[in-house]
């Protein structure tokens, strides 16, 4: 069988506390999803995902605004996002969450001593905002001031939104509580921080290695983070709601790293070789721990396990928690961890279509099918009712639902498939989707988190349970796309200003009309603007009038003509031309850049139009059978490459013509063969799409430009 790559593909993870808006679609989930329906088209081995981002300041803060507990704002806001992302068929094989996730918490800890144990955590007391009234350390999105750099009055104490600069809250100009208003102070405190100037030359040839591959953009974007200089980040908050630092197993490790420098000759000898083995280790001792650590001595001394285990260095991080974007971007592991979990259990199988396929072998040990001109080769065993099988091919989630009726004799309920989610992140190919403003933490902090877990020693593997030894292959393509805007400016829920989702559930429109539009103007490589007399005006010009108007005429007229049915030999120009335009779709889908792909199918269908147009087939019908099964492989060939954009219209197209297996092999070889095949209508053919006139577009303005939803 021909090789395939093994492709994992992500959508940023939105932020729970909010309604999705169209932005949302554009910036990364639409065009995730159209790559990750062409990736399957292409038969490479396809895993996406996606989810919420539950944790940090936002959540906290908006829950404090709500006077909610974070869990109440995650658990409703997750499953609006969830029935949004439902309507507009986006095609996730895993859609989870950070939070209510126990396996998600224990890979980011796992990663986290990962990379305590390769050296590149560090520890540092600093000076942090502090509100006297609240009697508590603030996290970056409680404090808001003027922005040093471009004077914003309300920049975060992470992130100024109008420059997009990375900020510490101290750089703040007036820094205030974001949520009273009252002034801050700033105190001394510890925190861990990942040292990225430590793994700056790896990033900077990671980056120099992807020209070519990443959007000039992404490219642009990272590497002034490595001119400007990597510096240290900080990756613990003072929160309540996100993923404990585990302080214990910290300290179970740092004891492994620093036993053999611990001089037992003394007490003093002892007190002294373990605050420098503690340094060595970047950690800080200020005069409380040290006063703690001479007291535990005291009163111990000589038993030296029990000093070890009655002091613990990171006590003090039992109630902070790992910062946001380091909990979040793991989620692209943990998340296919969650599914792919060494097995994948289909439970009451259901029947599928199997007139194509055939046994060739079966020893009881290995069974040989055949699928659609495709041979498969797997390894079997059954239990019972539970048949287990081995193998890993592009059509995993589908191909293995139709064996149940190989062995129905047997009784077989219940598949379960020997997939492991480690294929995907140590032999696949990562593609990242995400807003531009993301840009610098998936092309640049995300790959040094990974880098931070490689080649951990051997001595250590015991505290692996999930993630082992194993060194994650980094993002071979992140995709950072521009900004939409909304009638010329910036999508504001405070101010009613945008299109809502929640709200485009409830209208009269297909999804796939605006999957169509946001396709069209995808801000690709610059931001791009929704506006309501363009999105009427491309639907009834390019959807309706050009794809919609061929479809229907073609299909009516063999209906008409020749009862249902065309054979013969079709035109050599046709299919030249449906071959050069498959190959520029094909260069501008494997870029990312799917709304230029979208423009070769207008094209293809325009041409169709023009060439039916001028030869008038309606005059004589029988002379005309080459050029109209020509347009049928045309329109075959339109709706293939249409999928990954408008896959409900197209499954509706292939099922008047009773077209199975929507693959690019199978369109090669159609077009290879076509002239040994006749192509029958079997269901009359309805329009598939409608005009968007002045009085729809008018209802839609007043329902889908603010939230429905409210918690």
């Amino acid at each position: 069988m021909e090789s395939k790559d093994i492709v994992l593909i992500t959508s940023a993870l939105p932020y729970v506390n909010n309604v999705p808006h169209i932005g949302h679609i554009a910036g990364s989930l639409l065009p995730s999803d159209i790559f990750a329906r062409y990736n399957r088209l292409k038969g490479n081995i396809v895993f996406y995902l996606c989810g919420t981002d539950d944790h940090g300041s936002a959540t906290e803060v908006e829950a404090i605004k709500r006077n909610k507990k974070p869990e109440e704002i995650v658990n409703f806001f997750h499953n609006v996002h969830k029935e949004v992302y439902k309507w507009f068929n986006l095609s996730f094989d895993q859609f989870s969450q950070t939070s209510n996730n126990p396996l998600h918490y224990k890979i980011v800890q796992e990663l986290f001593i990962k990379a305590y144990i390769n050296g590149y955590i560090v520890e540092k007391e600093v000076e942090l905002p502090y509100d006297p009234e609240w009697n508590k350390f603030l996290a970056d999105r409680f404090v808001v001031g003027k922005c040093p750099y471009c004077g914003y009055e309300n920049a975060r104490g992470d992130q100024c939104e109008s420059c997009g600069r990375l900020l510490d809250p101290k750089e703040l100009i007036d820094p205030k509580n974001s949520i009273t208003g009252n002034k801050i102070i700033f105190r001394k405190t510890k925190h861990l921080y990942l040292n990225l100037t430590k793994l700056e030359d790896k990033i900077k040839e990671y980056l120099e290695g992807k020209k070519g591959i990443f959007t000039d953009l992404a490219i642009t974007m990272s590497l002034s983070w490595i001119k400007e200089g990597l510096k240290e980040r900080s990756i613990t908050r003072d929160l309540s709601f996100g993923v404990p630092v585990p302080y214990k197993e910290l300290w179970q490790v740092t004891i492994k790293k620093i036993f053999d420098k611990l001089s037992f000759n003394s007490k003093d000898s002892f007190v002294d070789s373990l605050i420098n083995a503690l340094k060595d280790e970047g950690l800080v001792i200020n005069t409380d721990e040290y006063t703690n650590i001479l007291k535990i001595v005291e009163e111990n001394w000589p038993k030296v396990d029990s000093i070890l285990n009655l002091y613990n260095h990171f006590e003090e991080y039992k109630d902070k928690v790992l910062y946001v974007w380091y909990d979040a971007l793991i989620g692209y592991i943990s998340f296919i961890a969650q599914k792919l979990k060494g097995e994948y259990v289909y439970d009451d199988v259901k029947d599928e279509n199997i007139n194509d396929l055939s046994l060739l072998e079966d020893n009881g040990k290995i069974i040989k099918i055949k699928i659609n001109n495709k041979i498969y080769e797997l390894e079997y065993k059954i239990d019972g009712s539970i048949l287990y099988l081995s193998g890993l091919y592009s059509e995993f989630f589908n191909l293995y639902k139709i064996l149940k009726f190989l062995f129905e004799n047997k009784k077989v309920i219940k598949i379960v498939l020997d997939i492991n989610w480690r294929e995907f992140w140590i032999n696949g190919k990562i593609y990242h989707f995400l807003g531009k403003d993301n840009i610098p933490f998936h092309a640049v902090f995300w790959p040094a988190i990974l880098l931070s877990t490689h080649n951990v020693s051997d001595n250590y593997k015991e505290f692996f349970e999930y993630t082992k030894l194993d060194n994650y292959v980094l993002p071979y393509n992140v995709i950072g796309l521009s900004y939409l805007t909304y009638e010329n400016r910036k999508i504001s829920k405070s101010q009613n200003w945008g299109i809502f989702c929640d709200s485009l559930i409830k209208s009269e429109l297909d999804p796939d009309y605006w999957r169509f539009y946001i396709s069209y103007i995808l801000p690709y490589n610059r931001d791009s603007d929704f506006k309501w007399d363009d999105f009427q005006s491309v639907i009834n010009t390019e959807l309706v009038n050009n794809i919609g108007n061929l479809t229907h005429r073609i299909l009516s007229f063999v209906r008409k003509y020749y009862n249902n049915k065309i054979d013969g030999d079709i035109r050599k120009d046709v299919i030249n031309t449906i071959n050069n335009t498959l190959n520029e779709y094909y260069k501008y889908m494997d870029k990312g850049e799917f709304n230029l792909a979208l423009r070769k199918i207008l094209e293809l269908s325009s041409y169709g139009n023009k060439i039916f147009q001028e030869n008038k087939p309606w005059e004589n019908p029988g002379n005309n059978k080459s050029l109209v099964k020509s347009l049928i492989i045309l329109l075959i060939s339109i709706y293939t490459m249409l999928y990954p954009f408008i896959p409900n219209s197209s499954e509706k197209f292939f099922e008047f013509i009773n077209y199975k297996y929507i693959s690019f092999d199978n369109l090669n070889t159609l077009l290879q063969f076509s002239n040994n095949i006749v192509i029958e209508i079997v269901k009359e053919p309805q329009v598939l799409f409608n005009k968007v006139d002045d009085n729809l577009i008018n209802k839609l303005k007043q329902t889908v430009t603010k939230p429905s939803i409210s918690l």
